[in-house]
């Protein structure tokens, strides 16, 4: 469908390739929850036209540039220590020893907080101070939205069969806030969008845009 919508004359290959990342990287995110699977996947993508060639990539595959036998460029890795080296701060070398070479970072939390203003530290981490959010009113989901709270569960079921336990206990399927929250922590979207769902105050709204997305995805 991204394929069939895109036009030379009114698009440009960047909103084309850009469209082809964001959509499977949204569906193959979401299949990770929603099934006993747990899908992963790079990409490389390249659109060749007339008079010029447009490419995108994310992860650790890469595009090489030929010319004959001699490799004239090729892409850099979505990575930590990709980002270091190309500030200067560490040689090619030392990236294959880096002791964060494989640093991943993940944020859980069974409460909303607050940010205050961030700032940045010398090597390069942001920081920012928190504070506790008001708690939800308890608000049972409306049965136009169990799809959502039962999506969650069979999410649930599915993380805890690969050894996963990403919420804390007790699960609160039948309150909206519980059930929108746990969305919001997981959903493949950026981390702007996460912090402007959970800052709204009615815990109902936050589920139905919750449940929007979800079936815009064909997820439930």
């Amino acid at each position: 469908q991204v394929f069939e919508n895109f036009s030379t004359r009114e698009d440009s290959p960047q909103k084309l390739l850009t469209a082809i990342v964001n959509e499977s990287h949204t569906i193959i995110t979401l299949s990770s929850y929603t099934s006993e699977q747990e899908p992963h996947s790079t990409v490389v993508a390249m659109l060749l036209q007339k008079d010029r060639a447009d490419w995108a990539y994310t992860g650790d595959s890469r595009l090489y540039h030929f010319r004959g036998q001699s490799l004239i460029t090729r892409t850099r890795d979505h990575s930590y220590v990709e980002q270091l080296f190309r500030e200067g701060r560490i040689t090619e070398e030392q990236m294959e020893t880096h002791p964060n070479k494989n640093l991943l970072v993940h944020c859980l939390g069974g409460q909303r907080v607050q940010l205050g203003q961030p700032h940045q530290r010398a090597d390069g981490l942001w920081l920012a101070e928190a504070s506790a959010g008001p708690d939800d009113l308890p608000a049972a989901v409306p049965p136009e939205l169990l799809g959502s709270a039962g999506a969650l569960a069979k999410a649930i079921d599915s993380m805890a069969i690969r050894g996963q336990r990403p919420f804390e206990l007790p699960y609160r399927l039948d309150d909206a806030g519980w059930v929108a929250n746990r969305w919001c922590e997981i959903l493949p979207i950026s981390m702007a969008a996460k912090y402007r769902l959970m800052r709204l105050d009615e815990p109902l709204l936050r589920l139905k845009l919750v449940d929007d997305y979800l079936r815009s995805k064909g997820l439930i």
